[in-house]
């Protein structure tokens, strides 16, 4: 049977379906492009924002992963000079014994005893959460006699018995970072008594018992590894609610919010849009990028300028904005001290610019009268490319000013031998600081330099490959 013709009431209700169809598809499509849009601009903000929180927290999170492995208010001692096995933070020094801990403050405050040095060197510097050091205990600024010293946090208010000095912190947690000199290998037990004579006591109990220091080896402290993903921004947010930032960083902080990060902020398991999320990983990247590009120009500018020496910005100290800077030392000079206490130029290359090499062989001159200038001490340490110290036959991993046996030229100069075979000669083997292998990297410590080191007029030595 053929197909009934269709009614004009049928033919103009299908025709009005058609119509009223193809005009519900253009703004179907137009809705389409506007949310692609959409969705291109939330990746891209948060990709933004992400990686200016990265840049941001790194510092925070970087020392976070540190302290959290110690006890809460408590003395730490290490009792032997650093050796390979500790992989800590990077660079580490075989100069001083180090006393350490994580202060949690939001109980009050708690009181450092140091005993009478006798003159001897020795500094306990403050961090706060962000890594900005904001006071010293020790030589330099309070002299080498007894005292006892109450760290308090930004909100406690009381009276402190006469004879203690205040010092207030910026954040509730502090990082209690302490050095004491190891004058040579017959000294160590000396110094370790001193470690012994520290104590740390909450002001509520003070009079009473001390607290003296736990004492264990460098090598079981191992830093937690750094969260990976979302977690990041988790952890960041959590180290951030328990210290918070500074009003200056309001505004700041309320662009975080926008994308879902913030002090108190779960990213992890915020109602965030997919593109938000993919944006806040791709930041990651990117803010890890960002600071790598400011260590290349960074350490590209000062080896320029400084006979391949890298010397950190003066700014080290109380980084304020200067988020790359802080992020960048962070990440490779943790617990950096200002410029004031130590300068720590670093060598990746030798006067030319090649890199180090053990494949190698180079000398480094200290021209008469032109030994480090410095109150406290000087040393050169050598580290394999990862900053960590690397075994050799001699078991000496620095020279400095209290290696005993070195060899002086006639003019009162110093050479220093910096290759992985055994030199020649004996004189020579006297100077020799043995070099890994492979790519290695050179730390010049100046501690108390004079202000030709601090404002750079001091001559650094050229590292000069010979071989």
């Amino acid at each position: 049977m053929p197909p009934r013709p269709l009614t004009r009431r049928l033919a103009r209700a299908l025709a009005a379906a058609c119509v009223l169809a193809a005009t519900m598809a253009l703004p179907a499509q137009a809705t389409s492009h506007s949310t692609a849009r959409a969705s291109t601009t939330q990746y891209q903000r948060a990709r933004a924002i992400g990686a200016q929180a990265y840049v941001y927290g790194l510092a925070l999170l970087d020392e976070q992963r540190v302290i959290d492995r110690f006890p809460a208010n408590t003395l730490i001692s290490i009792t032997r000079l650093s050796t390979p096995a500790e992989r800590l933070v990077p660079l580490p020094n075989v100069d001083t014994l180090y006393t350490t801990a994580r202060l949690v403050l939001s109980g009050g405050p708690l009181v450092l005893h140091v005993p009478n040095e006798h003159g001897r060197y020795y500094v306990f510097q403050l961090l706060d959460a962000y890594t900005n050091s904001f006071a010293y205990i020790g030589k330099r600024v309070t002299g080498t006699r007894a005292g006892d010293f109450a760290i308090a946090g930004p909100r406690w208010h009381g009276r402190l018995p006469a004879h203690v000095r205040l010092i207030r912190s910026p954040t509730p947690t502090v990082w209690l970072l302490g050095r004491t000199l190891v004058h040579g290998p017959t000294d160590q037990a000396r110094a370790n008594a001193i470690q012994h004579e520290y104590t740390l006591t909450p002001l509520a109990r003070y009079g009473g018992a001390p607290q003296t220091a736990v004492f264990i080896p460098a090598s079981t402290l191992k830093p937690l590894p750094l969260p990976r993903g979302l977690a990041f921004y988790d952890a960041l947010d959590a180290a951030m609610a328990q210290n918070p930032p500074p009003h200056s960083e309001r505004a700041l902080m309320r662009t975080f919010v926008t994308v879902g990060l913030g002090p108190g902020r779960t990213p992890s398991s915020e109602p965030l849009t997919a593109a938000t999320r993919a944006g806040l990983l791709a930041g990651l990247k990117l803010g890890r990028r960002e600071i790598a590009a400011y260590a290349r120009s960074t350490k590209r500018a000062s080896e320029r300028a400084h006979r391949g020496w890298l010397l950190p910005p003066s700014a080290t100290r109380n980084y304020a904005r200067h988020y790359l800077l802080r992020a960048y030392i962070a990440q490779d000079a943790l617990g950096a001290n200002v410029p004031a206490e130590a300068v720590y130029p670093v060598a990746f290359v030798d006067s030319r610019l090649a890199p180090l090499s053990g494949r190698h062989r180079y000398v480094l001159r200290f021209a008469a009268g032109q030994l480090p200038p410095v109150r406290a001490f000087w040393s050169l340490t050598m580290y394999g490319r990862d900053l960590f110290l690397v075994p050799n036959r001699l078991h000496r991993y620095a020279i400095g000013d209290r290696t005993p046996h070195l060899r002086f030229g006639r003019d009162g100069s110093l050479v220093i031998y910096l290759q992985h075979s055994p030199p020649r000669t004996a004189a020579q083997r006297a100077n020799w600081l043995p070099a890994p292998a492979g790519a290695f990297v050179l730390a010049l410590r100046l501690y108390e330099p004079h202000a030709a080191v601090i404002r750079g007029t001091w001559p650094l030595p050229f590292i000069t490959r010979t071989g």
